[in-house]
């Protein structure tokens, strides 16, 4: 282990030696070397871990350079000055010693009768010990790892064996987009790991995870620690790379699985019940299917893939079970329906997680999610049903962003006309009167007027109140309406073909995503 220069003060052999200045870094330098200096200029040329030591010759006549070579030993990474008192020097001056106290740098007064072979011999003894046990302990740590490594060992494994050697309470977090913490042989709740000695994970470049060290024993001095936990990371590096393979390779498997389910309309049977339960999907489950995508017309975001691998995890962690196609555009979700109740269930929380993340990210996810299927052996229904859904979600610029198949009302019929020439001739032919290319208030005002009419299916008093105005005004409006859009009192297709241009021009309205 680094030898201290306190600790170097206290070999057997060294006893007389004393510390003149400098106690703070006594406690902090490390020694790794004795150098003998034969000139005032020598801290110019040190690598660090140097402990200095001299007779004080090259100093007696020049006793200003001793405070100059001081200064500069003391900036460095030196470990400590040692000069003989007494025989070429007296009393060392205040003001050297207040250099020293102020650099932190260690001054010993080495007595008269010590030889330097005397110092060099015990210290570099000392050190090649400590050297050895560095060695020893590095050797059986890196054995103890690499056993548990060969019987089988999960990153689990080596956690509670890293806070066993080091008698310390460790929590392992595994980086994740979006996903907060994952925690693993720890005590700690997550909201108390503030102030936690952070050991970073490296694995194929990339910061993949961390050690958070809470408490820890004394047992260990902080060079053991730091060689136990270097080991433990390697090994926890090489664990989660094999984990990025072993998941590479599952993921083309599933992928395959996912893929056939999808498109392959003569898909054996017997295949799909024993992949089933090989990716752990019960055949009594129902089925929902989610697509989720990002606007297409969106360039900005370079990660989509991430972002729905971050999104599968979030689906996975509150649908047990569930399976996923995650790539560059978009996101299929198998999600298990295991009681009446899911279905809402799903909807109700994609539709949050895609509201949640598209205001903090600013992104404009979408998302078609099918009705309740019997099965896997139904996914490719499930499937055109999604798509369905989600079709009518992007034509209606993703108001809402999510859309259930079995809820598609006449807007999603109607979005189908969206932006298209004959729907703009419908609403042109309905409504010519009331748009706002032919601009005024008054045509505002009867255009919400008629809106209002249609939302309340015609019914005078609710319209009149939805608008905030007396019931005489609204009969007025609407005799205006009827003069303007030719229509007749009980004429119910007009008011059909009226309220369906209504709904139409309400849609092809809406704003683009941006």
């Amino acid at each position: 282990m680094p030898l201290t220069v306190s600790q170097m003060l206290r070999i057997e052999s060294l006893k007389g030696m004393t510390l003149l200045a400098g106690e703070k870094g006594a406690q902090q330098r490390t020694v790794s070397t004795v150098v003998v200096i034969d000139t005032p200029e020598a801290h110019q040329w040190l690598r660090g871990g140097e402990f200095l030591i001299s007779s004080g010759y090259i100093f007696c006549e020049k006793p200003l350079e001793l405070r100059s070579f001081i200064e500069g030993a003391g900036r460095s990474q030196a470990a400590a000055f040692g000069i003989k008192i007494g025989r070429y020097l007296g009393k060392i001056p205040i003001d050297i010693l207040d250099a020293a106290n102020r650099l932190n740098f260690p001054l010993i007064g080495i007595p008269d009768h010590f030889n330097h072979v005397d110092i060099i011999q015990p210290v570099i003894a000392t050190i090649m010990h400590a050297n050895h046990e560095q060695i020893v302990l590095k050797n059986r740590t890196n054995d103890i790892y690499l056993d548990l490594l060969l019987d089988g060992a999960t990153i689990d494994d080596v956690i509670r064996k890293t806070s066993e050697l080091t008698d310390a309470n460790i929590t392992f977090l595994k980086n994740r987009t979006d996903v907060s913490f994952l925690a693993k042989n720890n005590n700690i709740e997550s909201d108390r790991l503030y102030g936690s000695e952070s050991v970073p994970i490296v694995a194929n470049g990339k910061s993949r995870a961390s050690l958070c060290i809470r408490s820890r024993g004394e047992r260990l001095s902080d060079a053991e620690f730091s060689i136990i936990t270097s080991i433990a990371k390697k090994y926890i590096s090489i664990l989660i790379q094999r984990e990025d393979a072993e998941i590479r390779i599952e993921n083309y498997h599933l992928e395959d699985f996912l893929k056939n389910l999808l498109y392959n309309k003569n898909i054996n049977e017997n295949d799909i019940k024993r992949k089933s339960q090989f990716y752990k999907w019960d055949l009594s489950w129902k089925l929902a299917i989610a697509i989720i995508k990002n606007n297409p017309d969106m360039s900005k975001i370079k990660e989509d893939k991430n972002l729905f691998e971050s999104f599968l995890l979030r689906v996975k962690s509150k649908f047990s079970g569930s399976l996923g196609l995650a790539s560059d555009h978009d996101l299929v979700l198998f999600v298990p329906l295991k009681s009446n109740n899911d279905l809402d269930d799903v909807f109700k929380y994609i539709k949050e997680t895609i509201l949640s993340v598209n205001v903090k990210n600013g992104f404009n996810l979408m998302s078609g999610l099918s009705s309740r299927k019997d099965g896997l052996f139904l996914a490719r229904e499930a499937f055109s049903e999604a798509q369905k859904a989600l079709d009518v979600v992007m034509r209606t610029s993703g108001y809402p962003p999510v859309r259930l198949f079995d809820e598609i009302g006449l807007d999603g019929i109607l979005s189908v006309l969206k932006n298209t020439e004959m729907g703009q001739s419908f609403i042109e032919k309905q409504l010519g009167p009331l748009l706002e290319k032919n601009n005024s208030q008054k045509r505002f005002d009867f255009m919400k007027t008629l809106e209002a009419l249609v939302r309340h299916d015609w019914q005078i008093a609710p319209a009149a109140a939805d608008l905030n105005l007396h019931y005489n005004t609204m009969k007025y409006r609407i005799r205006c309406l009827e003069e303007m859009l030719r229509l007749a009192d009980h004429d119910g297709r007009r008011r059909t073909e009226l309220a369906l241009a209504v709904l139409l021009y309400q849609i092809d309205k809406k704003p683009p995503l941006s």
